[in-house]
């Protein structure tokens, strides 16, 4: 059993309603992201690696901007792609990336598309796209994430959820896989997150700790480290 879950709050305790629908019809250039974890793969996979990507769509919605970077999955990437399927869901690729081109687990690429079809739903529909890395050993995909609008100076956070990330203390024992992704504003007043338990049974209550984090959480901040040098 897969639950995905969303909320977005405004730090000041009002109940924040947003859409982009007006800011899209202008038809200007849109920035997506995702964080790429093994929890998010359908079925879960058991790599510990970790990703970003940020993609830029343009207004005319033909030409796409790919920036990923990759952690901790391997000297080898077989494969990238854009798939449409929501979360829990594996599809057949829409659009493929260079996978030879990556450097030192870095993507940069820019691709042009015939026509404005796909992007544009891509642009409607992010939540129903995701992006995913392949290596040799997860052939199906090591890492994925699902897309989202993001731009704007927003802060984008993302990891894994395993028992081992818990303190010895919390004798945690479960083989459940989750993962994930927290958005802060550029205002620094909303906080939107999203958590993917995977098969967890009977969970009671997800919330934010302050404290050290193992090893998912330092190479989350690595990466995003990486990515805004």
């Amino acid at each position: 059993m897969s639950l995905a879950r969303k909320s977005s709050f405004l730090f000041a305790a009002l109940l924040v309603v947003s859409s982009v629908t007006p800011l899209l019809a202008q038809a200007q250039t849109v920035t997506l992201s995702a964080v790429l974890t093994g929890g998010q793969e359908a079925p879960p996979t058991s790599s510990t690696g970790f990703g970003t990507a940020t993609f830029t769509i343009d207004p005319s919605r033909t030409i796409l901007t790919v920036d990923i970077t990759v952690s901790g999955i391997g000297p080898t990437i077989a494969a990238a792609h854009i798939h449409k399927a929501p979360v829990g869901v594996s599809a057949a690729p829409v659009i493929a990336f260079t996978a030879s081109s990556f450097a030192n687990g870095h993507l940069i690429q820019t691709i042009t598309l015939p026509d404005s079809t796909l992007l544009s739903d891509i642009v409607a529909h992010p939540e129903q796209y995701y992006v995913n890395v392949h290596t040799p050993t997860f052939g199906s995909g090591a890492i994925r994430g699902q897309l989202a609008i993001s731009g704007g100076g927003a802060t984008l956070l993302g990891g894994e959820l395993r028992a081992i990330n818990e303190p010895a203390s919390m004798g945690a024992t479960s083989l459940a896989v989750g993962a994930y992704s927290i958005t802060i504003d550029a205002s620094r007043s909303v906080l939107t997150w999203d958590v993917n338990i995977g098969t967890l049974q009977n969970h009671r209550a997800h919330r934010r700790r302050d404290g050290a984090g193992g090893e998912a959480a330092r190479a989350a901040a690595d990466l995003l480290e990486r990515r805004h040098r």
